[in-house]
């Protein structure tokens, strides 16, 4: 009889398998299996402890096999994953230690996780480090709005608003002119277009982008954020970010912990969602800084004061806890419901502002924008349905701090003094 030609093939199989080879002859066909190597987890993770606002993290390469493409790691405070060491599965580290920078108080635990590329088996996790000690991280500060914390809707060029949008605090544009398709309701504070008010508005939320550009990037921010829960501090993403489904903000119970989420690129949400602030997070602690332009679905919520230099647009029935402030334009849809904190005292600051800078760690140059002036034609400020107000640059005077009544449709952010 003749014989066939043997037909052999290797298969990798699960990490925790025993290395295992195989041989035969015969005649006919045969298929044989055998382990090739495997991806180990990596191993002896340690940390240097002490009273610091960081950590620092190493590990080395579990076992024998194929070299991982890197590693990410996942810190564990209570029930709580967040990224650490700027990392995460889409921003791998390539080498062997990490120095984790958004520590929260109390007892972290820290997973890190091997990644091949091209490997078929999954990564497998470290054992825990468990980090216990007094960790005192360096709280994150607040940028300070100034005069534009007053506004919930600012922008550079234009405001345009279709349907019957709410919006409890002040409006202005500056140093373009024009707010178009408002009716006479929908702003319970004031409107300024070109004026001193708005003038000094834009002035400080350009400074409060600058402020928010110098800083560290922080921690790695991946590019979904549904379905993902992040402690205070700083988060940056080179990418665009997008929204579908649920971002928490956990504060650890701490009031006055502030979020800062920047993104170099743009800043969407898919339809219904949301922002979930827990355990003490304030919407007037949340900031984000957009280089690109920021657009929202249909009945999403959002939390935060949105500092972008490109254009943004408010979807329908969006509802925005905080501020819409941009270089350029804002747009509202039907019944977006804009909160903002109870007004200060005007502000004096006429400085005109410079132009924004292009996105978070990047500078621009400095170009004066027009200053209103006492010649400025009262008839070129446009304010769809409501009329239209003359520039001031009078010095207010003196009184008792206003205060808001808002419209039971209105949200309003319970806010500390910035």
């Amino acid at each position: 009889m003749a014989a066939t030609g043997l037909l052999m093939t290797a298969t990798a199989v699960s990490a925790s398998a025993t290395p295992a080879s195989a041989s035969w002859s015969a005649a006919g066909s045969a298929t044989a299996s055998g382990q090739t190597a495997t991806l180990a987890a990596p191993s002896a993770p340690s940390v240097i402890e002490g009273e610091h606002s960081s950590v620092a993290l190493s590990w080395t390469r579990g076992g024998t096999g194929f070299a991982p493409t890197g590693y990410y790691v996942i810190r564990m405070h209570g029930s709580t994953a967040s990224p650490a060491c700027h990392s995460g599965p889409d921003a791998l580290i390539a080498g062997l230690s990490c120095i984790d920078t958004a520590l929260v108080p109390g007892s972290s635990t820290f997973v890190v996780t091997a990644v091949y590329r091209s490997w078929t088996a999954a990564g497998r996790p470290s054992r825990e480090l468990l980090v216990s000690g007094d960790v005192t991280p360096q709280p994150v500060a607040s940028p300070d709005l100034g005069a534009s914390r007053d506004y919930s809707v600012l922008a550079g060029t234009d405001v345009v608003n279709t349907g019957q949008s709410s919006i409890s605090g002040d409006l202005g544009v500056s140093p373009g002119a024009s707010a178009d398709g408002l009716l006479a309701d929908s702003v319970a504070g004031e409107i300024h277009l070109n004026d001193a008010s708005s003038l000094a508005a834009m002035t400080a939320a350009r400074s409060a982008a600058r402020d928010l550009d110098g800083r560290s990037t922080g921690s790695h921010l991946p590019a979904q954020l549904g379905g993902v829960t992040l402690t205070p501090g700083s988060y940056h993403s080179d990418d665009g970010l997008q929204l579908t489904g649920t971002l928490t903000l956990d504060a650890v119970g701490d009031a006055s912990a502030v979020f800062v989420l920047s993104s170099d690129s743009t800043l969407q949400t898919a339809a219904a969602s949301n922002v979930h602030l827990v355990n003490g997070a304030q919407a007037s602690n949340v900031f984000w800084r957009v280089a690109g332009t920021v657009q929202t679905g249909s009945d999403s919520d959002l939390t935060g004061t949105i500092l972008a230099n490109g254009a943004i647009t408010l979807g329908q029935r969006t509802t925005l806890s905080g501020r819409a402030l941009s270089l350029s334009s804002v747009s509202l849809s039907a019944a977006n419901l804009i909160g903002v904190a109870p007004r200060s005292p005007a502000a004096t600051d006429t400085e005109a502002p410079s132009a924004w800078p292009s996105g978070p760690g990047s500078s621009a140059s400095e170009e004066p924008s027009p200053t209103p002036s006492d010649t400025t034609d009262p008839s070129t400020p446009t304010v769809g349905l409501l009329p239209t107000a003359e520039p001031t640059t009078a010095e207010p005077t003196p009184g008792p701090t206003p205060v808001i009544t808002l419209a039971s449709v209105v949200m309003a952010i319970a806010t500390r003094s910035w």
